[in-house]
């Protein structure tokens, strides 16, 4: 499928996870552009996947489009994406931007030699995908009566790359964030794109170490338990 030719047809669908998601729909656009390669990827042919959504790190298949949007919505509006929807007052490539700094892709959507989200802000820019957005998304309906607010987890450590251009921040739920050139590998943490487990009830991470070649992590928990990402081995932990 060319490129003008998927554009044309998923941008009704882009526009209505717009609408619910708080992201622009040419950033939709550009992120399922990147993700299925235009149509062309095995997960969006035959899994109707529109953006690698990988529950428990593993790339999901739905039966129908209509319900591979359905789970792409519920991902974007995960927690962990509501700084992605603060940057669209700032318009729809400083959202892409945005998008690439998040834990959605590993790769982070990067051009070679360029920030997180230049591939989607390329793409945007490259097919106009602006006259898609016409006026701003509203943000989906607070629920009524509004929840009570859940305290956020704590930032427990950091740790650096090796070669000191980036960083992970390590979370007390076992989230992780990657920034610079640290490759985001995965989290304890309920719904992490790549997920290494899930932290048993009453425990907390509370220490990240990063690999010696920077492509993976271990995290110690305070039940003295190791989980390790990426290229980093497991070899045992102390006993609690």
């Amino acid at each position: 499928m060319n490129p003008q030719a998927f554009i044309d047809s998923v941008a009704g669908l882009a526009q209505e996870a717009a609408a619910v998601t708080g992201f622009w729909p040419s950033v939709v656009i550009a992120q399922w552009a990147d993700e299925t390669a235009w149509g062309s990827s095995s997960a969006w042919v035959n899994g109707n996947n529109p953006a690698g959504v990988s529950p428990n790190g593993v790339i999901a298949s739905y039966p129908d489009l209509a319900t591979g949007v359905a789970a792409y919505v519920q991902t974007a509006n995960l927690a962990y994406y509501d700084f992605v929807r603060m940057g669209r007052s700032a318009g729809a490539v400083a959202q892409a931007l945005a998008l690439g700094r998040s834990p959605w892709a590993g790769g982070q959507y990067r051009l070679p030699g360029g920030p997180p989200g230049s591939a989607l802000a390329a793409i945007i820019q490259e097919f106009n995908l602006t006259q898609y957005d016409g006026a701003p998304p509203a943000p989906a309906p607070a629920p009524a009566p509004a929840p009570i607010p859940q305290p956020q987890p704590e930032a427990n450590m950091i740790a650096s790359t090796p070669s000191g251009n980036g960083y992970w921040i390590l979370h007390s739920d076992g989230s992780v964030w990657s920034y610079g050139d640290a490759q985001y590998c995965g989290g304890l943490n309920p719904g992490a794109p790549v997920a290494g487990g899930q932290l048993p009830a009453g425990e907390v991470a509370i220490s990240i170490e990063g690999h010696p070649g920077g492509e993976g992590y271990w995290i110690l928990s305070s039940a003295h338990q190791v989980y390790a990402f990426g290229a980093a081995q497991y070899h045992g932990a102390p006993a609690a």
